[in-house]
């Protein structure tokens, strides 16, 4: 097998990390889907990022965590690469864990996906705000909210609208046909479902953009209805001018959300360096949104949605690989956490990467250490550090920022030479480590 052979030769030095998801089709059968993810190092030093489906097959008994587990091992076996497995990235299902522990000491590590926590944070804000269901086409009238309640659930009747345009092919090309008599080009609106990252924010962003169009698909709807009730039923559907403002100021905040996620989303560049960046950015800007007046009607929505978030953001303290990848982006090295953490933690980080880089120099070169490696990690609490983010920033910004060499100034230089670092001044890895800390 060439791939098994491609993964298992000399040009892959490191370790190959690998994603994984399980879900199940319209039809009852469920499938389990894995990808492998490694860089591969060409001739002269250039490194590249890789990719290929290791696995994909379908799960004829339950698709629980042991299971799961079982399916995850026999992939990894098949093409010999246990011994080279890195991180496994999956989403939050609570057999995912199961599915873990089932690996045993196989699995070195792993940590959430980052989208995945960005769309559970944006699904507890959504869920607080609106009691509306998604649409379920084996109960395809339970997701209408009360059309006469006092205070309508707007964004149950968005969908509910949605549902209604995309219910046939017939009705599809009436709406488009109604946007082809002004407009050169048409556009179909998009239905959310709660698995599907951003799709709540993609959903109101497009019928918003075609409220104009939407108000004349339900007045012609309502005409070619002959019974007088369901014409009343689909007349209500209108949402009022107020109500659409109300679309629009929350689709304000779950852009925010997805600006976090796109920060996470690229096929050919690491975007793990990006996590914290991003989630403290989202936690600030949903910090911000509640201390004004145009968002208290989703101040109880937006509190929830944070406090996903805050819990997530907490659980990157068990592994280093959140700050350690910060550090090693050559466009932002130490720079992000001098300029949004506090100083102690910024001395913290710079502690930490150093003894990283001496614990691997004396592993590569077999020195014993008569010391215990006791890691500088930054102990305050991550729930703490998310408050102390930085909010100067201009909402439209990038979730991180880009830093070049002539973002030196004032950034302190390290201590005084020591007989460790005299003795460990001729290999290749000090430079490195003087790169990092002394460019950021």
């Amino acid at each position: 097998m060439a791939l098994c052979q491609q993964l298992l030769s000399d040009v892959i030095k490191g370790t190959i990390s690998i994603t994984c998801d399980a879900w199940q089709a319209g039809n009852g059968d469920a499938y389990f889907a894995v990808t492998g993810h490694w860089i591969e190092e060409k001739s002269g030093g250039e490194w590249k990022l890789e990719g290929a489906l290791l696995g994909f097959t379908q799960m004829n008994s339950s698709h629980n965590g042991i299971a799961l587990g079982c399916a995850l091992f026999r992939i990894l076996c098949r093409f010999k690469i246990v011994h080279k497995l890195g991180w496994i990235t999956c989403d939050n299902a609570s057999n995912n864990g199961t599915m873990l522990h089932t690996l045993g000491y196989l699995v070195n590590s792993h940590h959430s996906h980052r989208a995945h926590i960005i769309n559970l944070a944006t699904q507890a804000l959504v869920s607080v705000h609106s009691k509306a269901s998604h649409y379920n086409p084996q109960s395809p009238d339970s997701h209408e909210p009360d059309l006469n309640a006092m205070e309508r659930d707007v964004l149950g009747l968005v969908r509910a609208i949605i549902v209604k345009v995309r219910s046939s092919a017939k009705r599809k090309q009436a709406f488009l046909n109604l946007q082809l008599w002004t407009n050169s080009k048409a556009l179909q609106l998009l239905l959310d479902m709660v698995v599907r990252w951003s799709s709540m924010y993609t959903m109101l962003h497009w019928a918003e953009a075609l409220k104009e169009f939407i108000k004349a698909f339900i007045y012609e709807l309502s005409q070619e209805e002959k019974d007088l009730t369901k014409q009343h039923k689909i007349d209500a559907l209108s949402l009022s001018e107020q109500e659409w403002i109300e679309v629009d100021t929350f689709i304000d905040l779950l852009a925010h959300a997805n600006k976090a996620q796109q920060a996470f989303s690229s096929e050919h560049d690491p975007t793990l360096h990006t996590a914290l960046p991003a989630l403290e950015k989202l936690h600030s800007a949903w910090e911000k949104c509640m201390s004004k007046l145009k968002y208290c009607k989703f101040m109880q929505a937006m509190q929830a949605g944070a406090d996903k978030l805050e819990g997530y953001y907490n659980k990157t303290s068990d592994s280093d690989v959140y700050v350690f990848s910060m550090v090693l982006d050559p466009n932002q090295k130490m720079a992000y956490i001098k300029a949004n953490w506090s100083e102690e933690e910024y001395k913290k980080a710079i502690a930490f990467t150093e003894q990283i880089f001496k614990a691997h120099y004396e592993d590569i070169n077999q020195i014993v250490s008569t010391d215990t490696l006791q890691r500088a990690k930054p102990t305050k609490s991550n729930s703490t550090l998310l408050h102390e983010v930085s909010d100067d920033e201009d909402d439209n910004e990038p979730m991180t920022q880009t830093y070049n060499e002539n973002n030196t100034a004032g950034c302190p230089r390290r201590l005084s030479t020591t007989c460790e670092e005299v003795r460990l001044e001729k290999n290749p890895f000090c430079h490195v480590l003087r790169f990092l800390l002394n460019s950021s």
